[in-house]
């Protein structure tokens, strides 16, 4: 069974309040109308008969043979009969010990009424003394055929204005409905787009209300759904080239040296080596990063030493760089809080890190490590006086595969700069770089510091 559409069901939502709010006015007013029309209609017709009975009274000066003129019961003219003659009149008169002298009164004449009924009915004064009472004996049937003709009319009038807003209510709850169920009917034609693989435009939407908020979530995941696929897309191709470029050469050779075009040699034997780490290092560093987002990545944390860890990676590329005829040399600020992390994946970070500034950093350059403290936070920083990076590269040096101009010439897989990301954003802390053409290249970390006990 398909459900009624969001824009029918808050038609319908709309039209069930308006209903019911003018059903409750409508109920509340006829009531209320009803009451006061019915004690206007008693105190105007007590008015008539005591101006009736009081003249009987003033010219006979007793109730003896009183009973209640043709003219007040029915008016004269082609008007109905306020009261059915055939019928006991709801109202008569009481003198002043009680007794009942109205003819026409549905209880006896000559009968003593209730103190409650006279305390509750209206006095009949001549000359300015009480000579009787006005009862009630029902309110039922006081108002008149007229009255009643009046009642009738206004609630119609109730009815027909009720049915008037209903009808308003539905043609403004159908407007507001398709105008709030718009942007809903979009995002879903929007998520079904995205289904088939499609990219979707951007919602519209001009509200600044939760629907206005949801459109702008949207519109922000779907732009970044957008750049990740494409991200994704470059990232699989780079991924294909970085692992073709070794397969390449460690099949050409195999295949000529298999077809006696090239004799095999330990040096060509030492290519293909080589080749092969570095295509075991690429797998490697691709399975970092895949651990790293999936989460499965973990740290055995401790209080790292940053003196120690500084020391420990300028020893461990001590003879490259001598051999490049590069100075590479640490410092470290006294009296410097330990670092909470795991000692060998910052080793690892500072080896990327530092790997790369050998890679671009000439010959008679310069790479310094130093240590300090910021804070609550342990500040380290590898500065070379290399080639330094463009600006247009800066912001894209930490993407994964991204490879600067200063980069190409260098068979490095273009993970360093990621895993060392992922790796310190795992520790909590930041990685942020700074640089100047022809002056080199400063990389910053902010780790946190051990908590001393």
């Amino acid at each position: 069974m398909i459900a009624p559409s969001l824009t029918l069901r808050l038609a319908a939502a709309f039209l069930l309040t308006g209903l019911a709010s003018v059903a409750l006015v409508g109920v509340f007013a006829r009531l209320l109308a009803g009451a006061d029309f019915d004690r206007l209609v008693r105190e105007r017709l007590g008015d008539t008969l005591i101006e009736s009975a009081a003249a009987y009274y003033t010219q006979t000066g007793s109730w003896d043979g009183f009973r209640w003129d043709r003219e007040v019961i029915a008016p004269r003219g082609d008007q109905p009969p306020l009261f059915d003659p055939r019928r006991p009149l709801p109202f008569g008169i009481v003198d002043v010990d009680g007794i009942l002298v109205s003819p026409q009164a549905p209880q006896r004449k000559g009968m003593r009424m209730t103190t409650r009924l006279t305390e509750n009915g209206r006095e009949i004064v001549v000359n300015g003394q009480r000579v009787g009472t006005l009862v009630f004996f029902t309110q039922s049937g006081l108002p008149s055929q007229r009255d009643r003709e009046f009642l009738a009319r206004f609630t119609s009038s109730i009815i027909f204005a009720s049915i008037g807003g209903a009808l308003l209510a539905t043609t403004f709850g159908i407007v507001l409905a398709r105008r709030l169920a718009q942007p809903v009917v979009a995002l879903t034609a929007a998520i079904s787009a995205m289904r088939r693989g499609e990219k979707p435009p951007p919602v519209a939407t001009s509200a600044n209300d939760e629907i206005g908020m949801l459109v702008h979530a949207f519109n922000d995941l779907s732009a970044e759904l957008d750049r990740s696929n494409r991200a994704r897309q470059q990232m699989t191709a780079d991924i294909a080239h970085e692992l073709n470029t070794p397969l390449t050469i460690i099949g050409g050779y195999l295949e000529s040296m298999r077809d006696g075009v090239l004799p095999p040699t330990p040096a060509r034997f030492g290519t293909m080596h080589h080749e092969a780490r570095r295509l075991q290092g690429l797998i490697g560093d691709l399975r970092l990063l895949s651990m790293a987002d999936a989460g499965d990545l973990t740290l055995t944390r401790e209080s790292v030493d940053a003196a120690w860890l500084l020391q420990a990676t300028v020893s461990a590329f001590a003879q490259q760089a001598e051999t490049r005829g590069i100075t590479l040399h640490s410092t470290c600020e006294a009296g410097i809080a330990p670092i909470d992390g795991d000692p060998a994946r910052l080793q690892q970070v500072l080896t990327n890190l530092v790997n790369n500034a050998l890679q671009h950093t000439p010959t008679g350059g310069r790479i310094d490590l130093s240590a300090a403290m910021t804070g609550s936070q342990v500040r380290l920083q590898v500065q070379d006086t290399g080639d330094g990076i463009t600006p247009g590269a800066l912001p894209h040096i930490f993407d994964r595969l991204y490879r600067g101009d200063s980069a190409r010439s260098t068979d490095g897989s273009g993970l360093g700069l990621a895993i060392a990301r992922a790796i310190v954003d795992l520790h909590h802390g930041q990685i942020s770089a700074t640089s100047n053409v022809g002056a080199g290249t400063t990389i910053e970390l902010r780790l946190p510091a051990a908590r001393l006990t």
